[in-house]
């Protein structure tokens, strides 16, 4: 009797963060839940109580890789493309790369960053570090849905378009006055 409480308030429970959050799952994660339910109905009772508390307190995602795109597509002049092969896709103003996500890594993205403010960020987010195969300098990869929040992810895309636009050529930018404040 307690399973099937505990197993509805679950379903129930991802069910309103689903529909509030409208996330539309994923192969994985619906793998993810079924491979739950498997293991559910297959352990003791005294330790489906331990699991479900913990099931039940997961961080529930909500930045990926779809997100991430709009967000970055949203911003003015931007293009997208896959200059290196079908696996890396890389964001770009004016031809210039600001932000590259990974088809086989969708659980993080490499931004540009100030090299002040990329120490700070790597210092105060276990979720940021140094971008693999880029310039550690400039180049922070962050992970999703870990201590970094959507928020941040969203102002580190602005920064990192930022940070390209400011330092394009005068005439590229003269093209970008009407939508830009930059000098």
């Amino acid at each position: 009797m307690w399973q099937k409480n505990a197993q509805k308030k679950y379903e129930n429970c991802i069910n309103t963060i689903i529909i509030s959050q409208q996330i539309h799952l994923t192969f994985e994660q619906r793998i993810k839940k079924h491979l739950f339910y498997t293991f559910f109905h297959e352990i003791p009772s005294h330790f489906s109580k331990i699991f479900l508390t913990f099931a039940l307190n997961i961080k529930h995602p909500t930045m990926n890789i779809e997100k991430f795109r709009e967000y970055c597509l949203s911003k003015p002049h931007v293009t997208e493309d896959f200059p290196f092969d079908d696996d890396v896709l890389t964001f770009r103003v004016c031809n210039k790369i600001f932000a590259v996500v990974s088809m086989s890594r969708p659980d993080m993205a490499t931004m540009k960053c100030d090299p002040e403010r990329a120490l700070d960020l790597r210092e105060q987010f276990s979720a940021i570090e140094g971008a693999f195969h880029w310039n550690k300098k400039y180049w922070n990869q962050t992970h999703f849905n870990s201590d970094a929040s959507d928020k941040l992810i969203f102002e580190l895309v602005d920064h990192s378009y930022d940070e390209v636009v400011k330092k394009l050529s005068k005439k590229e930018r003269e093209g970008m006055k009407d939508i830009l404040s930059f000098p």
